[in-house]
């Protein structure tokens, strides 16, 4: 029996949203900071990390 746990984003729609939502108020924050490039930079690493790598 395998014990393969699905990923949050796959079977809860609201938190996909909600993640979307965090997403864009930290690259707006980031923006007024003068920081967006690298809060950027970090978001993609996150989302590749996530597609990419098994845990």
């Amino acid at each position: 029996m395998n014990n393969i746990i699905m990923p949050r984003e796959k079977w809860d729609p609201l938190y996909r949203k909600e993640k979307e939502i965090r997403k864009k108020k930290a690259l707006e924050w980031a923006k007024q900071h003068g920081c967006y490039e690298e809060v950027k930079r970090y978001y993609e690493m996150k989302e590749w990390f996530e597609k990419n790598v098994v845990y």
